[in-house]
């Protein structure tokens, strides 16, 4: 029997009764596919490589227990959420916390709009980013944070007319700065239609 020719719910079937070889074969078929999507999210050989890794031990482990109906979804939707539970391990900072959970709950669950919210997500955090420091301040307390003109005036210290500078400095910059990715999404979305 060879297994590269087998599709992917047989594959499923084989591995559910503990066929190493089954498995073997799930792993040369969606290895270097998971890395890709990994890699191009974390910018990191090792961490792309560690989150695909634990994501075939535990594919090993449960394998008895789990019911897959489309391999190839599930694997990319658990890349995604190695991620995911990666940058919550690693951003310490509570607001953008807030504000990556806040685009997590809005998304569809397809696996391509999946994908462009990561994407999106990632280029206004790294928008905000780049924004100088008292414009990131002010714009993420207003905008991140759901704090008035008023609140953030009285916390800083510093007039309502600078505040509101701020936050228009900072949806300039931000505009700018989304304004590739947006040409760029919309041209990718354009080739799928």
């Amino acid at each position: 029997m060879k297994y590269g020719e087998l599709d992917d719910n047989y594959l499923l079937q084989r591995l559910a009764d503990g066929d190493g070889t089954a498995f073997r074969e799930i792993y040369l078929r969606y290895w270097q596919r998971l890395y890709t999507v990994a890699f191009r999210k974390t910018k990191c050989r090792e961490t792309a490589e560690e989150v695909v890794q634990q994501i075939f031990v535990r594919l090993w482990e449960m394998r008895a227990g789990t019911t897959i109906e489309n391999l190839s979804g599930y694997l990319h939707t658990a890349v995604k959420y190695s991620i995911i539970a990666l940058y919550r391990e690693k951003l310490s900072d509570a607001r953008y916390q807030e504000h990556a959970k806040v685009f997590q709950n809005q998304y569809d669950r397809s696996t391509e709009k999946e994908i462009a919210l990561q994407d999106l997500v990632q280029a206004i955090n790294s928008g905000v980013e780049q924004m100088p420091a008292k414009t990131q301040q002010i714009f993420s307390l207003n905008r991140l944070e759901n704090q008035s003109v008023t609140q953030i005036s009285e916390s800083l210290k510093l007039p309502s007319r600078t505040i509101e500078y701020h936050i228009t400095q900072g949806m300039r910059l931000l505009k700018l700065h989304l304004k590739d990715f947006v040409s760029f999404s919309l041209a990718a979305l354009s080739l799928l239609v």
